[in-house]
C-alpha cells in the first residue's frame, strides 16, 4: 500500500523464490486496480518459466484449490543439496513423487492455491504451535492485529510459562499504549477464544536482526497476564480446586472464574473425565448435560457447592485367585477376535520416533517396569465352564526386539519427518513429544509412509488372547540420533486413553522417576462392573435404550459403486486430511456460540451428508466412547470403550442450526446413558443378523 502511494504508475511485481532454487521461482503482478488487504499478504504468483510448483501435504500428495500444503518446487533451477550437510540434504531435497527420477525441494512455507490460479503464502510449516490441544499459527494472529486502526506493526509469539504451558503473547508498536481489554475485544469478535493471547505488550518498534528480520529474541517477556475473557482469578475455594482439574484435563495455564471449558480446549471426552473427577475430589456427581449448560468455571462451582453429596467412589477389591471375570468390553473384544480370520484387526500397533542418545537398555528396563507396575498388561484371556475370562500372570518377561532398519530408511524417515513442518523443535511446540533424558519420544502413532505403515503391518503378527504377552516391543536404529520404538497391542488389554497414559509413565521410568503405586487394577474395576450390572442404574439406562431404538431400525443404504459383500470385511483404508485454517476457525466458534463440542459440529455436519447422499430421513450411527465414566478409571490403563448407537432423524429442508441443536440433545442423552454395554443392548433388540453390516448401524 504505502509502495503504491509513492509510485502510483509503478507496476508491483511480487518475487518468491529461495536461495535453493536460485533465487526466484514465482511472480505476481500487482492488478493496478487492486484492493490490498493491509491484514493479508500479497499472493506470489504463479511460477516462472523450466520451473514447476506443488502444494503437497506432509505424505507429498497434492492438495485440492484451497487447502493448505507445503509448497515444493522442481525444475532446473533446483539446486543439488547442501554442501558437507548430507543429513539437512536429505530432509530438504527429495524424490518427486508424481515424475520418475526427479527431485524436489520442500521450501517448508505452507501456501494455498487461489481461485485465479496463483499461491498464497500463509506462513512457515514450522510456526505452527499447539496450545490447549489447537493448532494455531501466530502469524495469522498478528495479521489481525495490524488490521486494526491504531497499530503500525505486531507480532504473536509463544512462550512457555511458569508451568510449563505455552500461551500466546502479542507485541505491538503504536503511537501510544492500546488498553489490553480493547484490544481482547476485537480479536474475540474475530477469533476464538484458544486464539486470544495472554497479553499484549506495546513497544516502541520491534526488535530487528542485522539482517533486517524480527529478532524473537530479543522481545521482553510479558509484564503481567492478564485474565481477558476468564475475568478475575478463582474467589471461592471451591473455584480454586475446580480450577486445579481443569488444568488437569486441560492442560491450560491461566484459567479464571469466567473461563469457559470448551473454550480451552474442552471435548465430550474431556467433560466425561472432569465428570469424573468432580466426584472423586467433591464426593457429588454432574451429570453431562449439566457441565455443557454451564461451561463457565463459576457456573461449575456453584452447581457442585449446591449438589447434594454421594459417596465416596471406590470399586471393589478382587481377592486372589486363579481367574477373574472379564469386563462387558474385555468379552464383546474376546468374541471379535474369534470372527477375525486374520488375526490381527484388534491389534494396536503404532511408531514412536526416538530423537537423541537414548539408552537401549535403559528403555527395555523401562518397559519391564511398565509391564511389572500394571497387571492388565501381564493378562490373559481363556474360556471357564461357558464364560470368558481373565488370568494375571504374577510375572511376565517382555523383550524389546532390535530391529534391523531397511536401507535407506534413515533418508525416508528424515524426508517424512520434514512433511510435518521441521524437526523435533516444531513437534515440541506442538505439544506431540514426550520429553526423555537426553533426548525426545515424538508421540506420533500414524505411520508417514507407506513404505513404514507395509513395514509395520508385517511386524504386526496375531496375537492369541491365551498365551502371553499380549504386548510386543521393537526398537529400530535409523542413526547415531534417530530410532523407532514399535509398539504393538491387543485391544483387549488397551485403548486410546490407556496408550498415552503407558507413554507418559515409560517416559517417567526411563528418566528414573519412582511413580506412586496404584490402589487398584483392572481386575477390580471388572469385578466392580460385574455387581453394577445387577443395579437399578443399569435397569434406567436399559430402559431408555430400548425407547430410543424401539420398533424397526432403519439400514442406511449409501449408493455405493460394488454391491455389498455377503459377509463385512475389514478390508478398507483411511484417508487423513486438514482442514483450512480458517474453516477449523469457523467451526470451533459454532460450536462454542452454540455450547456444543466440535464433535457435535461435525456429527451434525455427518448426518447432512449422508442424508444429502441416501435421502433417508432416519439414521443409526454408531460412535465409540471412552467408557470411563467411573472416577477411578481416569489414570488406570485397559479397555474401557464402548459403542452407542445414535438414532438421527435429519429432514429435507431443516436448518443446520436446529439439526445442530437437535444433535447435540441427541448426544447428551446418549453419553449420559453410555454405560450399557453394546452387546446387551443387540441381546435385547433381538435384532435380525445381516453378516454384511453391523447389527444396529
Amino acid at each position: 500500500m504505502r509502495l503504491r502511494a509513492c509510485f502510483p504508475e509503478a507496476t508491483l511485481v511480487n518475487a518468491y523464490g529461495p536461495t535453493e532454487c536460485t533465487v526466484d521461482a514465482a511472480l505476481y503482478t500487482v492488478p493496478p486496480d487492486a484492493a490490498i488487504d493491509a491484514g493479508a499478504p500479497v499472493p506470489i504468483g504463479r511460477p516462472i518459466a523450466n520451473t514447476a510448483v506443488y502444494v503437497l501435504d506432509e505424505r507429498l500428495r497434492l492438495q485440492p484449490q484451497g487447502a493448505a500444503g507445503e509448497l515444493c518446487i522442481a525444475g532446473i533451477g533446483l539446486a543439488r543439496g547442501y554442501r558437507h550437510l548430507p543429513e539437512l540434504t536429505a530432509t530438504r531435497f527429495v524424490r518427486h513423487p508424481l515424475v520418475p527420477g526427479g527431485w524436489l525441494y520442500r521450501t517448508g512455507d505452507r501456501v494455498r492455491w487461489l481461485e485465479d490460479g496463483t499461491l498464497r503464502y500463509l506462513g512457515r510449516m514450522d510456526e505452527q504451535v499447539k496450545i490447549r490441544g489447537h493448532r494455531i499459527e501466530p502469524e495469522g494472529i498478528a495479521s489481525r492485529l495490524r488490521a486494526l486502526a491504531d497499530i503500525d506493526d505486531a507480532v504473536v509469539v509463544a512462550r512457555a510459562g511458569s508451568d510449563g504451558e505455552l500461551a500466546l503473547h502479542a507485541y505491538y508498536t503504536a503511537a501510544h499504549p492500546l488498553d489490553e481489554s480493547a484490544l481482547h475485544g476485537e480479536l474475540s469478535r474475530a477469533l476464538p477464544e484458544t486464539m486470544s493471547p495472554l497479553t499484549y505488550t506495546h513497544l516502541a518498534a520491534l526488535p530487528l536482526t542485522a539482517s533486517g528480520k524480527l529478532d524473537k529474541q530479543a522481545l521482553p517477556m510479558p509484564q503481567q497476564a492478564v485474565y481477558g475473557a476468564a475475568g478475575t482469578p478463582p474467589q471461592t475455594d471451591t473455584e480454586r480446586r475446580l480450577a486445579a482439574i481443569w488444568q488437569e484435563l486441560l492442560g491450560a495455564g491461566t484459567i479464571g472464574s469466567q473461563s469457559h471449558f470448551f473454550a480451552l480446549g474442552g471435548h465430550s471426552l474431556k467433560a466425561m473425565l472432569l465428570s469424573g473427577r468432580i466426584r472423586a475430589v467433591f464426593g457429588v456427581e454432574l451429570a453431562l448435560a449439566e457441565l455443557f449448560n454451564h461451561p463457565v468455571l463459576q457456573a461449575q462451582a456453584r452447581l457442585i457447592d449446591a449438589a447434594e453429596r454421594v459417596g465416596e467412589a471406590t470399586l471393589l477389591r478382587a481377592d486372589e485367585a486363579p481367574s477373574y471375570p472379564a469386563s462387558t468390553a474385555q468379552r464383546r473384544m474376546y468374541v471379535l477376535h474369534q470372527l477375525d480370520s486374520a488375526g490381527v484387526s484388534y491389534s494396536m500397533p503404532q511408531a514412536y520416533e526416538l530423537i537423541g542418545p537414548l539408552d537401549g537398555q535403559r528403555l527395555a528396563a523401562a518397559l519391564q517396569a511398565l509391564v511389572d507396575r500394571y497387571e492388565v498388561l501381564r493378562t490373559v484371556f481363556d474360556v471357564e465352564d461357558g464364560e470368558i475370562v481373565q488370568r494375571v500372570l504374577a510375572e511376565l518377561p517382555v523383550e524389546l526386539e532390535t530391529l534391523d532398519a531397511p536401507p535407506g530408511w534413515g533418508e525416508l524417515m528424515a524426508g517424512a519427518r520434514a512433511a510435518s513442518g521441521e524437526a523435533e523443535a516444531a513437534a515440541a511446540l506442538a505439544g506431540d513429544a514426550i520429553e526423555l533424558p537426553g533426548g525426545v519420544l515424538i508421540a506420533d502413532r500414524t505411520p508417514r509412509s507407506a513404505a513404514l505403515a507395509a513395514y509395520m503391518r508385517d511386524w504386526s503378527r496375531p496375537f492369541r488372547l491365551e498365551q502371553p504377552p499380549l504386548l510386543r516391543a521393537g526398537f529400530m536404529e535409523l542413526a547415531s540420533d534417530r530410532r523407532l520404538l514399535l509398539l504393538d497391542m491387543h485391544h483387549i488389554i488397551s485403548d486410546g486413553v490407556t496408550v498415552q497414559l503407558l507413554l507418559a509413565d515409560l517416559a517417567a521410568l526411563y528418566a528414573g522417576v519412582e511413580l506412586q503405586s496404584s490402589n487398584w487394577n483392572y481386575k477390580d474395576y471388572a469385578l466392580w462392573q460385574r455387581e453394577w450390572l445387577r443395579t437399578e442404574q443399569l435397569a434406567a439406562q436399559e430402559q431408555y435404550w430400548l425407547r430410543q431404538l424401539a420398533g424397526e431400525l432403519p439400514q442406511t443404504q449409501l449408493p455405493t459403486d460394488r454391491p455389498r459383500p455377503q459377509v463385512a470385511s475389514t478390508a478398507g483404508d483411511s484417508l487423513s486430511f486438514r482442514l483450512d485454517l480458517s474453516l477449523a476457525q469457523q467451526l470451533s466458534s459454532l460450536a462454542l456460540s452454540r455450547d456444543c463440542s466440535l464433535y457435535m459440529v461435525l456429527l451434525a455436519a455427518y448426518q447432512t451428508l449422508l442424508h444429502a447422499y441416501t435421502g433417508q430421513q432416519e439414521l443409526t450411527i454408531g460412535t465409540p466412547v471412552a467408557g470411563r465414566t467411573h472416577p477411578l478409571s481416569g489414570g488406570m490403563p485397559g479397555l474401557f470403550v464402548n459403542t452407542l448407537v445414535l438414532r438421527a432423524q435429519p429432514r429435507r429442508g431443516q436448518a443446520f442450526d436446529a439439526l445442530l441443536r437437535q444433535t447435540r440433545q441427541l448426544t447428551l442423552d446418549a453419553f449420559s446413558h453410555q454405560d450399557y454395554p453394546f452387546e446387551e443392548l443387540v441381546e435385547r433388540l433381538q435384532v435380525r443378523r445381516d453378516p454384511s453390516r453391523n447389527p444396529l448401524f
